[in-house]
């Protein structure tokens, strides 16, 4: 019933009775085709082939009685003049039961890209390669339907298939326009982190442009007319890229399509640049999850990692193979990137393996060279500033400006400027502000505001207590100088890293001098006779006070307490407690 309804039938070949007597006719008395597995027609049985079928009748089924003996060969003589919908599938055979059912499947379409299409959902290239290829050459498939196919088997990331395409018709630069790539986009599935980044729903269009505003933000610059111009206003029609393997590479990244983005980057012009910017876009992909979402920032990491790799076996290479080539790779401008050097990159994305290279030391190294001069003036000047801050605050500081502060505060305002200068020409504020930048603004800004309020007598004492501040700051400035030391880099390394465990640690040491200070209070004083009120500050600050500075700090501070004219908390002048206080917070 099967075969006169034109559905393909599987013959399981080694399991007895009637498969077995199937198989058999099957395979004798219709022409056998190409392909293992697959016959073809042959009409007209002659009466000694009937007879043979007859006999084995009654040898694979020898229960059954003349009449029916004599039924079934009809009905299996019948069926082998429909021999092209029959797959024979030998259970001892070395290929496959999937292949042979996909075999089966293929020989109901008529249509060489509905079979294509069938070999796509089951992912196997070598039935298309063997059974469907050689007839798509000769018949001269139809183009967009090929692209169809592609798009499909990008968005699976069926790589093989992709590979197989792109053998048979399909030219990546051709296939890849602008409203593909758009489509492509527009098929990520709803509620995924990409469209979350998007700021899209499952249901919202998606533009090149989108995607433009997104690498820009994650990478800090990004320029490309076409992405730039395909908005719901302006549509890009069959504008082709100059890389596509590029443009396919950053879809894959963004999408979370990691096979295809590994296939991909093999492809791509310059395959150096593609690893370092997919490492860049997997690390900030990373940064920009919460701290519950540890399976995907644990994927983006891992793919960060395989990419880098790739991009630091590359470079050895090549700088095994020629020193100044390699050199000139990881100081290539990325255009695309806002004029970035390639290290550039690699810094922002944080590839330290790929930083501690040899070739990327060298590099380094002849960047060392070029600005070593500029930064031991620029330290030179920065310990100048802080001598002569520090000769103000302790011994020039007077209620009327002096010569002295006015050229300080002209020489803090005119690195103020450098630093607004050198952030407005900056190609990307990402490379430009780091921990040392924060540190500089600061300290101007505690310097400006401190001069600022000691220029009233009303507001004087702030205006010290923010220049007292600011000497601290300072003297943080000069760290910098310690950075660039092979010695005592590393040191600051780790010093920065332990301070979220020291935090940690103060945090259960708050806890502790909370309930010890709570305690001795309670114990040392009675409450009627020492009965206080926190209506004013000074009550509370006084409080607090007594809990935490009281049992611990008390005695060394009336030690001192004769050196204060104005009157003292503990030893401490009432003025300058709360900040005190603020600091040991």
């Amino acid at each position: 019933m099967a075969l006169r309804r034109q559905n393909p039938v599987m013959v399981v070949e080694g399991t007895g009775r009637g498969a077995d007597l199937l198989a058999y006719a099957a395979s004798r008395y219709s022409l056998p085709m190409k392909l293992e597995g697959k016959v073809s027609v042959r009409k007209n049985h002659t009466e000694e082939q009937l007879q043979d079928i007859r006999d084995h009748v009654s040898q694979f089924l020898p229960d059954l009685d003349p009449d029916k003996c004599q039924e079934c060969s009809q009905a299996v003589a019948e069926c082998c003049e429909m021999g092209r919908l029959i797959t024979v599938f030998n259970i001892n055979s070395d290929i496959g039961m999937e292949k042979s059912i996909l075999y089966a499947l293929l020989t109901g379409r008529s249509k060489l890209l509905g079979q294509l299409e069938l070999a796509l959902q089951w992912d196997r290239v070598d039935v298309a390669e063997e059974m469907i290829f050689p007839q798509l050459k000769s018949s001269g498939a139809n183009l967009v339907q090929l692209n169809n196919i592609m798009t499909k088997a990008i968005l699976d990331e069926k790589t093989d298939f992709i590979e197989f395409l792109l053998h048979v018709d399909v030219v990546m630069s051709h296939y890849l326009t602008v409203p593909v790539l758009r489509e492509l986009y527009r098929e990520v599935e709803p509620d995924t982190h990409l469209r979350e980044l998007l700021q899209k729903s499952g249901e919202s269009d998606i533009y090149l442009c989108d995607v433009h505003v997104l690498l820009e933000k994650l990478i800090g610059n990004h320029k490309h007319t076409l992405y730039e111009n395909d908005s719901p206003d302006v549509w890009e029609k069959e504008a082709c890229f100059e890389d596509p393997y590029l443009e396919l590479l950053l879809f894959a990244v963004l999408s979370r399509r990691g096979t295809l983005a590994l296939y991909l980057w093999n492809k791509c012009k310059n395959p150096l640049s593609a690893a370092i910017v997919a490492t860049c876009l997997y690390h900030f992909l990373a940064d920009s999850l919460s701290a519950e979402e540890t399976k995907l920032r644990k994927e983006y990491s891992s793919m960060k990692d395989a990419f880098e790799k790739k991009a630091v076996e590359l470079l050895d290479i090549c700088y095994e193979e020629d020193r100044t080539k390699s050199l000139y790779l990881v100081e290539q401008v990325c255009p695309r990137w806002g004029n970035l050097h390639l290290m550039d990159v690699a810094l922002i994305a944080r590839d330290m393996r790929l930083i501690s290279s040899v070739c990327c030391q060298e590099s380094v190294g002849q960047r060392w060279k070029k600005i070593k001069w500029k930064f031991q003036v620029r330290q030179l000047f920065r310990v100048l500033v802080m001598v002569l801050h520090f000769y103000l605050v302790l011994v020039h500081l007077v209620y009327s400006p002096s010569m002295l502060e006015l050229l300080l505060c002209g020489l803090v305002l005119s690195d103020a400027l450098e630093k607004a200068f050198e952030a407005m020409f900056s190609q990307t504020l990402k490379l430009w502000f780091s921990a040392w930048t924060f540190i500089d603004l600061f300290s101007q800004l505690v310097f400006l505001a401190g001069f600022a309020f000691r220029l009233r007598s009303e507001t004087f004492y702030l205006g010290k207590i923010l220049y007292s501040c600011c000497s601290m700051l300072f003297c943080f400035r000069l760290f910098r100088v310690y950075y660039i030391s092979s010695r005592l880099g590393p040191l600051i390394l780790i010093f920065i890293f332990m301070m979220p465990k020291l935090l940690d640690f103060l945090a259960f040491l708050l806890v502790l001098l909370v309930g010890y200070g709570i305690t001795s209070k309670a114990l040392m004083y009675h409450p009627c006779n020492t009965r206080k009120s926190f209506e004013s500050f000074e009550s509370v600050t006084e409080f607090l006070e007594d809990i935490f500075f009281h049992s611990l700090l008390a005695d060394i501070w009336r030690t001192h307490a004769g050196r204060y004219s104005r009157p003292l908390v503990y030893g401490l002048p009432k003025d300058e407690l709360g900040l005190v206080m603020g600091y040991f917070l």
